[in-house]
């Protein structure tokens, strides 16, 4: 090689793009990439920040909603140490108590030692009649009605409806995957943001707490942010999974290798045959052979038909499904008892079950009470964030735009 070429060589700059890499790495602060994720990071915050913070806090109230629903309405909850009746005389006995009103489904009550609860049949109003869905619960041993609510009436429904839905139906849905989504860019915008470039991240993850209220609001967003990125993003994917749950769940199994042939099957139950003029079959064989079919499973609920081809769906839990998100589930036709499907999730695939696990995920079922106390305290992460942030940027903007007149 000409030395003299050599030489031209060597003086040649580098590559721009490892140039700013380099930059970021160590003065992050003096990099475009940061300046333009902070705008991102402070406009999604400004947009989701008081839907994160309703749903987050709505969120850690329902960890323990089975538990503290028992503390709330103990009445609806007394039933008799004995025996269940069969589920056909229970369905009889709620047809006699709200004569005319359709039944969807039946979800049964079991506490944490197994001990029998109430079955909460889910009852629409008759044709013609305007009035919300309501919960009726009963007493599976004697058929007695304990009490009734609406589907958001009563302190732990009202703030399950508002997580789910912002107290706004289809559209709350929508608005709450929506702002799901920002929670998610918020996310990972905040990790590039906070990080405070190579030599300087010790200094970054402490709350330094003899300064002034500003640097304490500062230390408190940045710490408090990058130990509840991870949590926070699980919760966002998976909330926005529940609010687009079936394009994601799709996409989720294709993505994870699974069959997609094979999900939509599980996720929609066949269709009974309808036979004019005949009358449906008795369900307490039905439920039995169910539970014959997985003797390791509990009953979970029944899922009534409505539609002249509606089938009758027996669910069951097998164990730890809080922890694991398992289900087995067996449909009959409605008119002739016949078997139409039976799936246990814990025969699917590693991907179809890693989809079911975003349940768990969700809820903080997934180890016990650790992770749901963990679940309760990420909950109250968006409103702080939120709020520690809003300071910051009142301070700098609106705050200065208000100094700056006054003067």
């Amino acid at each position: 090689m000409n030395p003299a070429t050599a030489h031209v060589q060597s003086k040649r700059p580098k590559p721009a793009s490892k140039h700013r890499l380099a930059t970021y790495w160590f003065l992050p602060r003096k990099t475009w990439l940061r300046r333009a994720l902070f705008q991102i990071h402070l406009w999604s915050g400004l947009a989701v920040g008081v839907i994160a913070t309703v749903v987050g806090i709505s969120g850690s109230a329902i960890v323990y909603k089975d538990a503290l629903d028992r503390v709330v309405t103990p009445s609806l909850f007394r039933v008799e140490p004995k025996p269940r009746q069969s589920v056909d005389a229970l369905l009889t006995a709620v047809s006699a108590t709200h004569p005319g009103w359709s039944m969807s489904y039946v979800a049964i009550g079991q506490k944490s030692d197994d001990t029998a609860g109430p079955w909460v049949v889910y009852l629409a109003p008759p044709r013609g009649q305007v009035a919300p869905l309501t919960l009726g619960y009963f007493d599976p041993a004697t058929g007695t009605e304990l009490g009734t609510l609406g589907e958001a009436s009563g302190i732990m429904n009202w703030m399950a409806e508002l997580h789910f839905r912002l107290l706004g139906g289809a559209t709350g849905t929508l608005v709450n995957g929506i702002g799901a989504a920002l929670l998610f860019v918020l996310c990972v915008t905040g990790f590039f943001i906070w990080w405070p470039g190579h030599g300087r991240i010790r200094n970054s993850l402490t709350i330094h707490t003899r300064v002034r209220w500003l640097r304490l609001n500062w230390d408190l967003h940045n710490v408090l942010g990058f130990w509840s990125i991870i949590p926070l993003a699980i919760e966002a994917i998976t909330g926005a999974y529940y609010c687009f749950f079936v394009p994601m769940a799709a996409a989720l199994v294709v993505l994870f290798g699974g069959s997609l042939h094979r999900w939509q099957e599980m996720s929609t139950p066949p269709h009974s045959v309808v036979m004019n003029g005949s009358g449906r079959a008795a369900y307490e064989p039905l439920v039995r052979e169910s539970l014959r079919r997985h003797p390791d499973c509990v009953l979970r609920g029944l899922a009534l038909p409505v539609a002249p081809d509606d089938p009758f769906t027996v669910q069951l839990d097998p164990p730890h499904a809080e922890d694991r998100g398992d289900y087995a589930q067996v449909v009959f036709d409605r008119y002739t008892g016949q078997v139409l499907s039976d799936v246990d999730s814990r025969h699917e695939s590693l991907a179809i079950r890693l989809v079911l696990f975003i349940r768990p995920l969700h809820f903080g079922t997934f180890a016990g009470h650790w992770s749901r106390i963990a679940w309760i305290v990420v909950g109250l992460m968006p409103g702080v964030l939120f709020f520690t942030g809003f300071l910051m940027w009142w301070r700098r903007v609106p705050g200065r735009l208000l100094r700056s007149n006054a003067a």
